[in-house]
């Protein structure tokens, strides 16, 4: 690494501790829904009534609640039933989900590019993420979901502050490489800043270690890497990734039922999953 990158990898995390780093608040629309779930005497009704100011966001919460994420018995034809179905608590996150795609900009097409490769990639493993804890006891596919989409949140305000820095821009392999340096402490920085629980908000950082083993029981930063492990079976590294790790020798894989089936049986498992679970992709 030149000394003029290393150099800017330290300005960039002093900025960020220091507060000198601008990252955009929680989009307004998102934080009026926030601050309506967490008010207990607000119910489905009300949130409903918020959620339909935005004729876009009603139709895509409708779109979820009968999409293969909840199993209903009926399909349901209004913000109201789709918020009750949802559950308050998730539909915050979603908020956050369908939001948080245009809290970042840039002007060079470069960059605009990679903010859409980084989204593109975080749905991608958000979605596994939400299969594989469906089949793992005690795990929350809905706030796992929330995991693999966030785990890669501290590449977004990097791409915006390098926006200004052509000289970086002209350079991939540069760019990669601080991609790699910093998407997990900006990760933290900024799902902490804008009041994700501490659970969550570990997430990006320790989903950088492969081989994290802290526990006997599996948690969410250890599906996203199973996830992320899965998706990238037989892809090539991107330019100063190292090589991914196979997904059976993951000490997270080892953890969770899936392992017990057997490498055939496993995958044959996750690939049906995910053919059903792809429109799902497209929602968010």
């Amino acid at each position: 690494m030149k000394q003029s990158d290393a150099d800017f990898v330290q300005r960039i995390l002093k900025d960020a501790k220091s507060g000198k780093l601008q990252l955009p608040s929680p989009p307004e629309f998102a934080q009026d829904l926030h601050t309506a779930i967490e008010d207990e005497s607000r119910d489905a009704a009300y949130v409903a009534r918020i959620i339909q100011y935005d004729p876009g966001l009603t139709t895509r919460v409708i779109q979820v609640a009968n999409s293969a994420l909840y199993r209903g018995h009926k399909k349901v034809t209004s913000c109201k039933e789709a918020v009750t179905r949802i559950g308050m608590s998730t539909m915050r996150h979603l908020i956050f989900t369908f939001t948080l795609n245009n809290a970042f900009s840039a002007k060079s097409s470069q960059v605009k590019a990679l903010m859409s490769h980084v989204w593109a990639l975080s749905r991608e493993t958000a979605v596994m993420c939400f299969i594989i804890a469906s089949k793992t006891p005690g795990m929350d596919p809905h706030r796992a979901l929330m995991a693999g989409l966030i785990h890669n949140v501290g590449k977004l305000p990097f791409l915006q502050y390098v926006d200004e820095y052509s000289s970086i821009i002209e350079s991939e392999k540069r760019m990669q490489f601080m991609l790699e340096k910093l998407k997990g402490p900006l990760g933290d920085f900024v799902l902490r800043s804008w009041k994700f629980d501490d659970e969550l908000a570990a997430v990006p950082t320790a989903a950088c270690d492969w081989m994290r083993d802290p526990a006997p029981i599996a948690d969410y930063a250890d599906v996203v890497n199973i996830a992320r492990a899965y998706i990238n079976v037989g892809k090539p590294p991107e330019p100063n990734q190292s090589a991914f790790p196979k997904l059976f020798e993951l000490p997270a894989f080892k953890k969770i039922p899936l392992c017990q089936l057997g490498p055939d049986e496993c995958m044959q498992t996750l690939a049906d999953a995910e053919l059903e679970m792809g429109v799902v992709k497209a929602l968010l």
